[in-house]
């Protein structure tokens, strides 16, 4: 989480929900760069997404 905790204070977010397909999803942006994509495991939690 703390390098969640950095992007947020440079300036940059993660949005966390639905995105048809996917029932979850996660992006970290800084700007006009995305800087991860990732996708929820079946069984896999919220929290566990946001750890990779």
């Amino acid at each position: 989480m703390k390098h969640i905790e950095q992007l947020i204070a440079d300036g940059g977010e993660v949005t966390l929900g639905a995105l048809a397909p996917f029932d979850c999803a996660a992006s970290a942006a800084d700007g006009s760069n995305a800087l991860a994509m990732l996708v929820r495991r079946d069984g896999e939690t919220r929290p566990s997404l946001l750890a990779h």
